[in-house]
């Protein structure tokens, strides 16, 4: 009996320390420094909070200028090859005054050779989808993002923690 509860400690031990870096990993903005090269290296799945500002829009009479919207997106599907690395998952955010619809849908994400990581929010639409393209800064991951409209266009930039 005190074998059993010593190995069932010891089993829990391992599993604490195996989530203690899972989580470890999946916070990938801990890792991330502009003079990364290639984000394939880095593991980018687990929960992602994204704060987009329009700096510009048309035909969206909505859309606040200058102003931050945030929302979240989990990336939880990893697949690779040798064009690059293409993650899977769900969003939830409310950037309908920027042209996106709906407010929880997929997310595809797409890192090639390089330092560039593109993730497109409701990918399985032809317009009404944001597409951001990110690189690693100093506060995680940043850059611009589109929203594909039709006729409404806006873009902006963001960062992703």
């Amino acid at each position: 009996m005190r074998r059993s509860r010593v190995l069932l400690l010891a089993l829990t031990a391992a599993a604490l320390t195996s989530v203690l870096v899972f989580r470890a990993i999946a916070n990938p903005a801990r890792k991330c420094s502009e003079s990364m090269s290639d984000l394939r290296a880095m593991d980018l799945r687990g929960r992602w909070t994204v704060e987009l500002t329009p700096d510009s829009a048309r035909e969206l009479p909505t859309a606040r200028l200058g102003r931050r919207l945030t929302g979240s997106f989990q990336l939880t599907t990893r697949d690779s090859s040798a064009s690059g690395v293409v993650y899977t998952g769900e969003y939830t955010a409310d950037f309908q005054s920027v042209g996106l619809f709906k407010q929880k849908s997929e997310v595809l994400a797409f890192t090639p050779p390089g330092d560039t990581l593109r993730v497109v929010l409701d990918p399985n639409v032809d317009h009404g989808n944001i597409e951001l393209v990110a690189r690693c800064r100093s506060d995680g991951l940043g850059g611009g993002w589109y929203a594909n409209g039709d006729p409404s266009r806006a873009w902006g930039h963001f960062v992703m923690r």
